[in-house]
């Protein structure tokens, strides 16, 4: 998780995954819980090394993800995840309603 963002995200926040290997159009997201997060950053090249990706621009934070079962539904079949998938994590920050993101301009003249 990036240095910027951390001030928003806590043990219990929503995330979306999104597994390479199963396209979320065909697939969906998969619905999880952050259940643990890193009390420091990690170093910049350490995800490098860890994980042959490129290092982020700037200090992240580590974060793990409870998800409700380790399959997905592929064709009546359960398939597993497996380590080394390459996953997208998208945060669930707040959980307000497209309606309430158009009028909050309103509302906070109105007050």
């Amino acid at each position: 998780i990036p240095s910027r963002a951390i001030g928003h995200v806590n043990v219990g926040t929503e995330v979306l995954l999104n597994i390479a290997a199963f396209p979320k159009a065909k697939y969906g997201a998969i619905q999880g819980r952050i259940a643990s997060l890193s009390t420091q950053t990690s170093p910049l090249g350490e995800l490098e090394r860890r994980y042959g990706r490129q290092s982020p621009t700037e200090p992240v934070y580590t974060a793990k993800v409870a998800l409700p079962s380790q399959t997905i539904g592929v064709a009546q079949e359960a398939k597993s995840f497996l380590p080394g998938m390459e996953v997208d994590a998208e945060l669930i920050l707040e959980g307000r309603k497209i309606w309430e993101w158009m009028f909050d301009p309103f509302q906070t003249m109105g007050s």
